[in-house]
């Protein structure tokens, strides 16, 4: 006797065509079979559509539901499959526990002239994160290393016009702080990102870069922050090793394997901002690198201005916007408005992302600003604008100060629009933005041209992470509307969809 069927137990497709095939299905079984599939369909459908016209008419539930499903959601994962890989390392400090004589018989004597040890007096401790405070998953390690020069006008009374640039990196980006901190020549505060074993890679790296590079050793300031669950496997005691090395090669021994974690990127804005001494601050990657002499050019003109009493110039919500360039593969970055407005005419150089993000970096009167004739060696005001009509998505680069909106730490930079909902309040305080003449940043040689919101495999894995970015924006957009209703019932700010 042929053996029987039972659709019920095997649903697949296949399976169920195989018997029909063999003709020994009960066509009633297989009929209520397939009736049943349709009835838990159609009703899974209503409910689904009963359920969406109700969110849409209540947008107060709308946003309970997407807090809940942001509150329940695990910490977001980058698919190893998109990570590139990356060449292995050897960290000086491998198994940091071990005392620090150890530490030096076993590390890599190709790198290694002298070592000096020196311990902390006392064990750091660890902080929140400058926004989410007590409710963090982040723990922060403030000045975990701090630079070796006295600054003129940091911590001082009489004279507030020098600025801090607050940046930010992971272990791979660290080598960018060398070209940084000598255009920079003033204080630079520095977030390092170092989950679990990276803690231990970033001490290594930053080491190096400060027995080889006096001018990251005079002036940055390391603060070291990383996931509560993924606390670093070493005595925080444990300081850093003074080395003196063979600095030609460091750059090829200190790659970090890859993480699938989303980078915090407001987090790191917000740690480097908080550990900054200035009054003045300005927030940038790492990669961005200043026009020249921009430190000294900024305090001239603060005191040029501050004669004047100019009313924007003392208001209380006003920053300084810096215009910010990219360039073509192999360019010299540029360090005057002259070289800067050359290379633009030669199409050797473009206003940031202007190719994938025509809104970000695209400033008011950026075509009178590049057409200007005879561009100054000193800083001055170009235009005074704000946040609205045309711009309301212009992502500034600014100079502000601490008491500036907090960089929302919720959003991560794999999601995209990571600064748009600072801005927004910003705009909804009522900042004036101060466009700068003859002042800009200029991203290291290179043009993006993909944009990540293409099918391009370089960029998709991002997509689940900018729709995740979107739905917690759209809960920072309620909770700005009750704070500054007032604001938005005279329709100021108005966050166009994305």
């Amino acid at each position: 006797m042929a053996r029987t069927c039972h659709p019920l137990l095997r649903a697949s497709k296949e399976k169920i065509i195989r018997c029909m095939r063999r003709q020994v299905c009960n066509p009633r079984v297989l009929f209520s079979f397939i009736l049943a599939l349709v009835f838990v369909y159609a009703t899974w459908t209503v409910f689904a559509v009963q359920r969406s016209t109700y969110l849409l008419k209540n947008p107060s539930a709308r946003n309970d539901v997407t807090l809940r499903r942001i509150r329940q959601v695990k910490p977001i994962r980058i698919p190893r499959n998109y990570s590139k890989p990356l060449p292995s390392f050897t960290p000086l400090l491998v198994n940091a526990h071990k005392p620090f004589e150890k530490l030096v018989h076993d590390a890599p004597n190709a790198l290694i002239k002298s070592v000096a040890t020196v311990e902390r007096k006392r064990k750091p401790v660890p902080q929140f994160s400058p926004q989410l405070k007590e409710n963090s998953p982040y723990k922060v390690l403030k000045n975990y290393f701090g630079p070796s020069k006295s600054i003129v006008g940091v911590n001082s009374k009489t004279n507030n016009d020098t600025v801090t640039f607050c940046t930010h990196a992971t272990v791979n980006y660290l080598k960018f702080l060398v070209e940084l901190t000598k255009r920079w020549r003033g204080p630079v505060s520095v977030a390092v990102y170092a989950p679990g074993e990276d803690f231990v890679l970033a001490v290594e790296i930053i080491v190096f870069l400060r027995a080889c590079f006096p001018s990251v050793r005079a002036y940055a300031a390391f603060h070291l922050f990383y996931d509560a669950d993924l606390t670093p496997e070493m005595d925080l005691r444990l300081s850093f090793v003074n080395v003196s090395a063979r600095c030609a090669v460091y750059e090829n021994h200190f790659v970090s394997r890859p993480w699938s974690l989303a980078y915090p990127v407001n987090v790191a804005r917000n740690v480097a901002r908080a550990g900054a001494r200035t009054k003045h601050v300005l927030v940038a990657d790492v990669e961005l690198m200043p026009s020249r002499d921009f430190v000294s050019k900024f305090a001239n003109f603060m005191s040029r201005e501050a004669r004047k009493n100019n009313a924007v110039m003392t208001a209380n919500h006003r920053v300084f916007v810096l215009p910010v360039f990219e360039i073509a593969p192999g360019r010299e970055i540029p360090e005057t408005k002259k070289d800067l407005v050359a290379m633009i005419n030669a199409r050797t150089a473009f206003y940031f992302h202007s190719l994938v993000c025509p809104h970000c970096q695209r400033f008011p009167g950026i075509s009178q600003w590049i057409s200007s004739e005879k561009p100054s060696e000193n800083i001055k005001v170009f235009t005074v604008a704000r946040r609205e009509g045309v711009f309301l998505r212009w992502e500034p680069i600014y100079i502000g100060t601490k008491k500036d909106p907090f960089f929302d730490e919720r959003l991560t930079w794999d999601g995209l629009q990571d600064k748009m909902s600072q801005v927004l309040e910003m705009c909804l305080v009522g900042y004036k933005f101060v466009v700068l003449d003859s002042a800009f940043l200029v991203h290291r040689p290179g043009l993006r041209t993909v944009s990540y919101m293409s099918n391009d495999p370089s960029v998709k894995w991002r997509h689940p992470l900018i729709a995740y970015n979107k739905n917690i924006t759209e809960v920072i957009h309620e909770e700005l509307k009750a704070k500054y209703s007032g604001a938005f019932r005279r329709g100021m700010c108005h966050q166009p969809k994305a």
